[in-house]
């Protein structure tokens, strides 16, 4: 097992003090100032393979700020810290210098080593970043000598997910183990997956030294979880991320390691209860989000039903003011009856007065239902107003539409009727064109016709000059004779 350390004594002592960082917290690169979780995991990585990297040439690819290069270089012959940014690889050449140790800015892709250079490939949470995983192993597998050795770490899809709220948006991809093993095995014969996770817990060490009894073996470390103790909330051992050794060489074995540090328990508790009051009140706020949402959800609903039967309340609301104009004129009828029989009664009729109070209270009470009814008539009838006023909205929206699309419409049928002249004017043009064709065939029949009487000409002239130049030769001869 390994020696306990304080991450912060593996940096240079210029940095183990300060308490924040140059360059910016970008959510993706791992700064050595971090606490928490996320220390112990970046930490522990580069401490537990600083052995086999001693007196080895190593690549530290996406090196980020440069503090894992540093580590390895205290063991290593030579090692070249790559990573695609430029400020972290000016960071890193400014604060950790040292003779065997050189930073360089490139492409994970694409590195600037010539083939065959190391003897080590580290690369620690690179693999989920880039979009093309096979290219970046083949980029390792070419950088790395014939039988080197690629050490490489990438969260576990099968539990790194479900600790999270949300996925990790700077993550192109994720994969299970077999899914990881499957593509190293692709580049490497000799492939070894092993398991890292952060927990909390209790360390046994030391103890008397025993000879060792001949035929056995030493104890192995033996790990215990809060299960044995009947705990059935606690969850079984899961690693978060894998960590694969990878060679076409033998393979060497990494030992059961713990990293630990004793200083500031305490803060690192109140960090923990920190983080765990934080998720509550995010689950909390997440829940109230869901709840508005499908009280949302819930009242879009009602108002598409209250929409689908406004016709039906119209006809209903119609059929109440129907009745109640039937019975507000009963009771006028029946008010009118009273009326004429109290006067013909007389006023010292108790059982007429008797019956008029109650027909007065019938009344009231019909007009009180009446102002019920007209009250309710006219809410509803607000209601079917806004309801109406929604409907021709979308009414109007789909007249809008509709005149939008006439327009194209009206706009094809012009382009068609263009198409269709211009297709006309081509014909004409192909007729006009073949008429000329024709003509200049005539025309060449015609100079055929005449080039050969040119020719017949041309014959005759010769012949006929052929017979001048004799006729003249006649009379130079003649002349000759008449001279003598």
């Amino acid at each position: 097992m390994d020696k306990k350390i304080n991450f912060l004594d593996a940096l240079p002592t210029s940095l183990a003090g300060e308490r924040s960082h140059p360059l910016p917290d970008t959510g993706e690169r791992f700064l050595p100032t971090m606490n928490g979780e996320i220390a112990f995991e970046h930490f522990h990585r580069y401490v537990l393979v600083q052995g086999l990297c001693a007196g080895k040439v190593v690549g530290d690819v996406a090196c980020g700020e440069g503090y894992g290069s540093a580590i390895l270089a205290k063991s290593a012959k030579r090692v070249f810290g790559v990573d695609i940014a430029d400020e972290a690889i000016d960071w890193a050449r400014n604060r950790y210098v040292a003779p065997n140790l050189k930073f360089l800015q490139g492409d994970a892709q694409c590195l600037p080593l010539a083939s065959d250079r190391c003897d080590v490939v580290v690369s620690f949470e690179t693999l989920e970043h880039v979009a093309d995983p096979d290219r970046l192993l083949a980029e390792f597998s070419r950088v790395l000598k014939k039988r080197g050795l690629l050490i490489i770490s990438t969260p576990d899809k099968a539990v790194y997910n479900r600790q999270r709220q949300e996925p990790n948006e700077f993550h192109q991809h994720e994969m299970y183990r077999e899914g990881f093993e499957e593509i190293l095995q692709k580049f490497f014969k000799n492939v070894a997956i092993y398991g890292q996770q952060y927990f909390e817990g209790s360390i046994v060490l030391g103890g008397p030294k025993r000879r060792k009894q001949a035929g056995k073996r030493s104890t192995p470390p033996r790990l215990l979880f809060t299960e044995e103790l009947g705990d059935a909330s606690a969850s079984a051992f899961a690693p978060t991320y894998m960590l694969a050794v990878a060679s076409n060489g033998p393979l060497p074995e990494l030992p059961l390691s713990l990293f630990a540090s004793a200083e500031h328990p305490q803060a690192f508790k109140e960090r923990y209860v920190a983080l765990n009051e934080e998720l509550e009140e995010r689950t909390h706020w997440l829940k109230e989000i869901q709840a508005e949402l499908a009280e949302a959800n819930r009242r879009k609903g009602e108002l598409e039903v209250a929409l689908a039967r406004s016709e039906e309340e119209q006809a209903g609301l119609r059929r109440i003011s129907d009745d109640a104009s039937e019975s507000l004129a009963e009771c006028n009828a029946a008010l009118e009856t009273a009326r004429n029989e109290l006067a013909r009664l007389g006023a010292g009729d108790e059982a007429v007065r008797s019956e008029l109070t109650a027909c007065r209270a019938e009344l009231s009470a019909t007009r009180a239902a009446q102002a019920s009814r007209d009250a309710l008539f006219e809410s509803m009838r607000a209601e079917l107003a806004d309801r109406n006023a929604e409907i021709e909205t979308v009414r109007a929206e789909l007249a809008g539409r509709a005149a939008e699309l006439e327009t194209i419409r009206t706009e094809i049928a012009r382009r068609n009727a263009a198409a269709a002249a211009t297709q006309a004017e081509l014909t004409r043009r192909d007729a006009e064109v073949e008429a000329a064709r024709r003509e200049i065939a005539e025309r060449n029949a015609d100079l055929g016709t005449v080039r050969a009487e040119m020719h017949r000409h041309s014959a005759e002239l010769e012949a006929t000059q052929a017979e001048l130049k004799t006729t003249r030769t006649e009379l130079a001869g003649r002349e000759g004779e008449l001279e003598t």
